[in-house]
């Protein structure tokens, strides 16, 4: 019994995003707000949108939702989970677990040097 690990125990987040979890725990800690630019690639000159069709930046984060992977027993059914960014306008925007996709780069205000990064 000692090997086996406990499924309901994880961590707040797995490995995927932890760059961003770090960048907003420091900015958190340092100013207490999170405000966020989202991009579709990685030179940052295609400005993602949220679910209302509006450009994400610099944007307020209201919260963020992590969900892990699984899959539904009796169906087979999978979700590959995956973090959902809720902005203080009520729109958000969603992060598939993804191995090998980069959908979006982001930069965070007030982090500095300001450098684009991969949401992995």
């Amino acid at each position: 019994m000692g090997d086996v690990t406990d499924p309901w125990r994880r961590p707040p987040y797995s490995d995927e995003f932890q760059a961003f979890y770090n960048d907003m725990k420091t900015v958190m800690t340092t100013v207490g707000h999170l405000y966020i630019n989202i991009y579709n690639d990685a030179s940052g000159n295609s400005v993602a949108n949220d679910s209302n069709g509006n450009p994400i930046q610099h944007r307020l984060v209201s919260y963020i939702i992590y969900t892990y992977s699984g899959a539904e027993v009796t169906t087979s059914q999978s979700d590959f989970g995956g973090m959902h960014l809720a902005f203080s306008d009520g729109s958000l925007i969603q992060f598939p677990n993804s191995a090998t996709l980069i959908y979006y780069w982001y930069t965070i205000d007030g982090i500095t040097p300001s450098v684009i990064k991969a949401f992995t």
